[in-house]
């Protein structure tokens, strides 16, 4: 019934689960993800940022809890 009203994200691969079951693999899924990207991408402590990404100075980074 839910495919009715629910179709899959083609942008983030969910392996044929919903979303509400992915959560529990949720993090070892970003880290596949990260170790996917190429080098247009500063990957420092699990968290990626793109090159081409403008920081602000008002923005605080935190490492990952």
């Amino acid at each position: 019934m839910t495919d009715k009203y629910i179709t899959q994200p083609t942008a983030f691969p969910l392996n044929g689960e919903l979303p509400w079951n992915q959560i529990k693999c949720l993090q070892e899924t970003i880290e596949k993800l990260i170790l996917a990207l190429d080098d247009d991408y500063d990957i420092r402590d699990g968290v990626a940022i793109h090159k081409t990404a403008v920081r602000r100075l008002e923005l605080v980074e935190q490492d990952p809890l």
